[in-house]
């Protein structure tokens, strides 16, 4: 795992932070004025979003369900040592894709994935991030060689079932 990608988790969580800090004063992006995170429909468990069958048609390689995988968050293992986590939540705030853009400049926006979604990879690291009305879908793909394509497929497939 690179450097710069074992810090985005603190750096994302710390941006979470801040705009809850925000809209504890009555300044989320959606001038809901509403604190902590949005209500809504029930979110669909992590691996009931994106299944295994459904990473192993994306990556092309057999995967199995990590043991740490839970509800929001679910993790497959490839035979060819791909780790596939997929995260979804409500943070509480619209700004997820535009905050990602800005710690990442190289990420690409994506059309057709939710109402907004941006995509960036390297050599070991594939990262998607995608806003669905107030749910939000981060995929990563560590290992082997991270493919654009099945990070679209997967974030394509957990849209639909948002």
């Amino acid at each position: 795992m690179s450097r710069r990608h074992r810090f985005a988790w603190p750096v994302l969580l710390m941006l979470v932070a801040m705009a809850a800090a925000c809209s504890d004063r009555g300044e989320t992006p959606s001038g809901s004025g509403a604190s902590g995170a949005v209500p809504g429909p029930p979110l669909p468990a992590a691996c009931q979003l994106v299944t295994a069958p459904d990473v192993q048609s994306a990556i092309g390689a057999p995967v199995s369900e990590d043991a740490a995988s839970r509800p929001d968050r679910c993790r497959y293992v490839s035979d060819r040592s791909e780790n596939v986590e997929i995260t979804v939540d409500r943070p509480g705030f619209s700004s997820a894709v535009r905050s990602y853009r800005g710690l990442y400049p190289e990420a690409q926006a994506v059309e057709g994935i939710g109402d907004e979604a941006a995509v960036r990879v390297d050599n070991r690291t594939g990262e998607l991030i995608a806003v669905k009305g107030t749910a939000r879908l981060f995929v990563v793909v560590t290992g082997g060689s991270p493919n654009r394509d099945a990070l679209l497929a997967i974030g394509r497939i957990a849209a639909r079932r948002l």
